[in-house]
């Protein structure tokens, strides 16, 4: 007996380690193919005019990853609000194919957009003809997900590192109040990871990286991947086959562009406040006085920086051996002003010390003008939400806080654009803005009509 049971146990055991084999075997073949389909998305742009450093470069980085073999690539949209107030003319978006040191890095444009939900999609261009690898092009749903059990992954460059794997499990299908669309996991992510996927050992895509929770290190957040497919639209991925613009190709087209939703608000958004100054100092000596070295200082006020290169002194007036030696201690916070004076000639005294000769006093009057600056938070207009649309209701239940001035265009490409603002008494669509909830309710058949509206418009045209 004892022989036998040993025998199972061994069996068993066996078993077991061959369970275990295939399936770390499995997932490594799907790190493999995720790893193939992974870009380093670089985006860089010129600050705005009306920043505290216009015209000055800034750069921001993610993880992004191909959904198709047309050069579709999912990451976050906070990879354009980490370049802050940019000038929109001056952005560019390059992707590293592959690796972060990788050589071969191809241009990238926006393709749909969801700031609500942070996330971008890109089309990355490609020579005519290429096909990029890509995922699998499925995705998982939330009933393939068990609470704490399954196992996911995910795959991106975190920042000092080429890539670096992870895995973990799905903790909560709710993120925080005013968030419920994330979903939770015990991964940890690190800056550069965000806009990476995380995917079962099968290989399907369950979510895009969003990144970590304030105060809170062991809460992570995910987006569910069909919020990528809500704003792309069913069946929309690889609508054309998209050539390298520095060549002769045109775009064929694989299928008709679909209608397009573009929601725009006014969002606060830091600026400058500019604010000139002018100040004079004035200072003068008594008659037989020492020669007395002088330093004005000057601050900013409170909330408010000196622009360094604004600063310019001139000397008002001067009198006897007056010097003005210009500026010390600059900085933003203040700096100053360094003067000399000294009395021309000498006092003559009689012999009981009564001056009977008084030398030349001196004064001098320095004026200073610079500019202050300061960062305010003023209303811009800003693209919120991009998607192909269908004619069907959408609801963005997370508009950014402070978001005013709603308002949404429907297009069919070309200069088909239909412009929509709440209460504007259209009777084939609806807009309600309530609070950080924006509604579109299209009356019945709204799309066909606009379709057939345009075809009309190209056939006499």
């Amino acid at each position: 007996m004892k022989h036998s049971f040993l025998t199972l146990s061994l069996t068993a055991v066996l078993a077991i380690s061959t369970a275990q084999a295939l399936h770390a075997q499995g997932v490594q073949q799907t790190h493999e193919q995720v790893s193939k389909a992974l870009g380093y998305v670089v985006a860089k742009a010129l600050m705005a005019e009306d920043t505290l450093s216009p015209g000055v470069p800034v750069e921001s980085h993610a993880t992004g990853f191909f959904i198709d073999r047309f050069g579709t690539m999912v990451t976050n949209h906070h990879l354009l609000e980490a370049l802050g107030n940019y000038e929109p003319s001056t952005l560019t978006i390059t992707v590293h194919m592959g690796d972060i040191y990788a050589s071969e890095k191809r241009p990238a444009e926006v393709d749909f957009l969801d700031a609500t939900k942070d996330l971008l999609v890109l089309r990355v261009r490609g020579s005519f003809g290429h096909k990029f690898n890509h995922v699998r092009p499925d995705f998982a749903y939330q009933t393939d997900i068990t609470l704490a059990q399954t196992p996911v992954y995910t795959m991106g460059f975190p920042e000092g590192y080429s890539y670096m794997t992870g895995d973990g499990k799905i903790n909560a299908f709710d993120g925080p109040s005013g968030h419920l669309y994330l979903w939770v996991t015990n991964m940890q992510f690190k800056s550069g990871q965000s806009g990476s996927p995380v995917y079962l050992e099968d290989g399907r895509i369950v979510g895009v990286v969003k990144g970590q929770e304030r105060g809170f290190a062991q809460n992570n957040f995910i987006i569910p991947f069909r919020y990528v497919a809500r704003i792309a639209g069913p069946g929309y991925f690889g609508p054309t086959e998209v050539v390298d613009k520095s060549t002769d190709d045109i775009i064929a087209a694989m299928k008709p562009e679909p209608a397009r939703l573009k929601v725009y608000g006014h969002v606060p958004s830091p600026s400058v406040e500019r604010r000139t100054v002018n100040r004079t100092f004035e200072r003068a000596n008594a008659p037989c006085t020492p020669s007395e070295n002088l330093v004005w200082g000057v601050e900013a006020a409170d909330g408010w920086m000196i622009d360094t290169s604004t600063i310019e002194t001139r000397v008002v007036r001067k009198a006897a051996k007056a010097l003005f030696s210009g500026l010390d201690a600059v900085s933003e916070k203040a700096f100053q002003l360094k003067a000399k004076l000294e009395n021309a000639g000498d006092c003559v005294r009689d012999p009981s010390g009564r001056v009977i000769d008084e030398d030349v006093p001196a004064s001098l009057d320095v004026g200073v003008t610079y500019t202050e600056l300061r960062e305010v938070m003023v209303p811009k207009q800003r693209l919120l939400y991009e998607a192909a649309y269908d004619g069907k209701a959408v609801a963005l239940d997370v508009l950014p806080e402070g978001v005013t001035g709603v308002k949404a265009t429907v297009s069919l490409g070309g200069n088909m654009e239909i412009a929509l603002t709440p209460g504007d008494g259209n009777p084939d669509f609806g807009i309600i803005a309530k609070g950080n909830t924006l509604e579109l309710s299209p009356e019945s058949g709204w799309l066909n009509r606009l379709r057939q509206m345009h075809d009309r418009r190209e056939a006499i045209g």
